[in-house]
């Protein structure tokens, strides 16, 4: 069986014609499951966390590649990484230190605690890299476990390897590369059985953000092992169904109706699923409003459009400034300015491409809160948007680079869809420049801020009761 990935359309550039952003991933990743289902040791499924890195490192780049290079040091830090616990009660599970990790998970714990409810956190002990290094050394070559996973495990995970890169046609690299990713899995995932066991006592239960990241998958397969809940909170929109199904979490906090119903689809027990809202859902208040707007110099008259750039392929970028390019031509009889706010893993290039098409381009350092409080009209591709629309602006979604999932539409709830340039003009002019926001419940976010958060502690105190 050969890949089913699309060849994407003849203005991608020679470099990326082979790649897939993740609007596109779904038939690639089924793939990726359906040869990798057979990837259980010990009862712990390893293809679960590889679905991201697979995706970001063999579909969306080539990245994997490098491994054949790497190998021998990719092995010593993957037995080397360790995970760090702070705390008692809910334990609030990250990956890292990112700050849009810590905006995640960072309010759910302080609400928590405020709540009454101890807190502790869980993430990776990364170390120095020489450490983790001498620290892999030590694992890889003085203890049995990483001894046993090579002679019981090798074949098996060879056999898959190599089925995997004849089926998506990678070079023999990607071998190596994913040897060590199951590895990696494996010693993450006896560390976390372990952490758990000892500490059994005095967790009540995870807080997590997302299933099927690495850490995360290792300690809700020890959690579930040791009978402890779990608590999923929603981060994002629910485009990569391969990274939201499906889900083990006791309970799933959503954003919306229309998440609680794409859930049900999909298998998920109404008993599991609390319509909660998030906390990275906010009010803009009148003075900032005005305030942000006096400080980028629009007169009362102008109309503030502002595009959320996602972070996509080149070819991506290329076709929605084109279709921005049209609606901008559209409303040459309004008075607008256009701005763009990118996603913080564009790279350099990406903002050039559009500064170089007349667009003013909000910072990294902005916050997004900065960019609603100016816009009139906030414009995304099937992105986290639900945001923009519990704030009270008018948000609106222009599909560059279809066909998408046929669940797309479903998910924007209210929020309508751009068809073409005069329509996009119609609902320009029938607002008022600088219109006074009024942050509403809708069918895609159900509260913001700290009634969102509110929700999400009665959630936990309700597992928290049938524990006891």
């Amino acid at each position: 069986m050969k890949s089913s990935r699309t060849t994407t359309a003849i203005d991608t550039p020679v470099s990326e014609r082979n790649f897939v952003d993740d609007r596109h991933a779904d038939q690639s990743i089924s793939e990726f499951i359906s040869l990798t289902t057979d990837l259980v040791i010990d009862g712990f499924d390893l293809s679960a966390p590889l679905r991201l890195p697979f995706y970001l490192n063999c579909l969306r780049s080539d990245n994997y590649r490098r491994a054949a290079h790497h190998y021998s040091v990719g092995v010593l830090a993957a037995a080397s990484t360790g995970i760090r616990l702070s705390g008692t009660g809910w334990i609030s599970v990250r990956e890292g230190n990112s700050p849009r990790e810590m905006d995640i998970t960072m309010p759910v714990n302080q609400a928590l605690r405020e709540a009454g409810m101890p807190t502790g956190w869980a993430f990776p002990d990364n170390g120095s890299r020489v450490g983790r290094l001498w620290s892999g050394l030590f694992s890889t070559f003085l203890t049995g476990e990483v001894r046993r996973f090579f002679s019981g495990y090798s074949k098996k995970i060879d056999s898959i390897a190599r089925r995997l890169a004849a089926s998506f046609n990678f070079h023999n690299s990607f071998i190596e590369w994913f040897k060590i990713g199951v590895l990696s899995n494996f010693i993450q995932h006896k560390r976390a059985l372990r952490l758990i066991r000892g500490n059994r006592e005095s967790i009540s239960g995870l807080v997590v953000y997302m299933e099927y990241h690495r850490l995360t998958s290792a300690l809700l397969h020890a959690a579930k092992e040791n009978e402890i809940p779990v608590v999923l909170t929603q981060h994002g929109f629910l485009g990569q169904e391969w990274l939201h199904t499906p889900l083990r979490s006791d309970r799933i906090c959503v954003w919306g109706e229309v998440d609680r119903r794409w859930y049900e689809g999909r298998g998920i027990r109404d008993d599991r699923l609390r319509v909660t809202g998030t906390h990275l859902a906010f009010s803009i208040k009148s003075e900032y409003r005005r305030e942000t707007r006096s400080k980028y110099n629009l007169d009362p008259e102008e109309y503030a459009l502002v595009y959320l750039v996602p972070n996509s392929l080149d070819y991506f970028h290329h076709k929605s400034i084109g279709l921005l390019k049209e609606l901008r031509a559209a409303v040459t009889d309004l008075s607008c300015r256009w701005f763009v706010r990118l996603h913080r893993s564009n790279k350099p290039h990406v903002i050039k491409m559009y500064l170089e098409a007349g667009f003013t381009e909000f910072p990294d350092d902005v916050p997004v809160e900065e960019a609603f409080a100016l816009a009139d009209v906030v414009i995304h591709d099937y992105s986290t948007m639900a945001t923009a629309e519990y704030a009270g602006l008018v948000t609106l979604c222009l599909p560059a680079d279809p066909p998408y999932p046929g669940f797309y539409p479903e998910l924007l709830g209210d929020q309508r869809i751009i068809d073409n340039p005069r329509q996009f003009r119609d609902i320009v002019a029938t607002i008022s420049p600088g219109y006074k926001l009024d942050p509403k419940s809708t069918v895609t976010m159900a509260a913001g801020e700290d009634k969102a958060l509110t929700h999400i502690c009665d959630v936990v105190r309700e597992l928290d009761r049938h524990r006891c």
